[in-house]
């Protein structure tokens, strides 16, 4: 990764870390697409990779409801379908209180909240649920460009 771009990423990850709580180790609320362009792109440790961008620890997390969303449209995903479903089951499983399950975009904001009480950066790919992370109001979003740039949004 470019000196310049590193250097962004850690001073707009010091200003969340003043002011707004968040504590080392992150805690990255990762979706399955960002778990499937992992496995596709071969960026493996992810957390490593993830540790590099923040420039501190990271802790991966992943909720039930999109472990449950993966399995159920996983064999979409192609030959890689297993790799991916074995790389999200080996992240730690946040806690979500909903009764049946529900589509993972849902539960990333649930768990996420309005004011990111837990204060999660949130991984993913998924256009949708980046525009409705814009509206919570602490919230950074770690999205993955072509094979390696990983990139703070906020």
């Amino acid at each position: 990764m470019r000196v310049k771009r590193q250097k962004r990423h850690r001073k707009s990850v010091r200003f969340y870390t003043a002011c707004c709580g968040f504590r080392q180790p992150y805690k990255v609320l990762c979706d399955v697409t960002f778990v499937h362009h992992l496995v596709t792109n071969r960026i493996i440790p992810a957390d490593k990779a993830i540790s590099i961008v923040l420039g501190a620890p990271v802790l991966l997390f992943t909720t039930k409801c999109a472990l449950a969303e993966l399995k159920q449209h996983g064999p979409m995903l192609g030959p890689s379908y297993s790799q991916s479903l074995e790389a999200a089951n080996s992240l730690i499983t946040a806690r979500c209180d909903h009764e049946s399950h529900v589509s993972a975009e849902d539960c990333i904001l649930d768990v996420v909240g309005q004011s990111n009480s837990e204060h999660f950066f949130v991984a993913t790919q998924h256009v949708d649920l980046r525009r409705k992370l814009l509206k919570v109001i602490v919230s950074l979003y770690i999205l993955l460009l072509s094979c390696w740039p990983l990139r703070i949004c906020y």
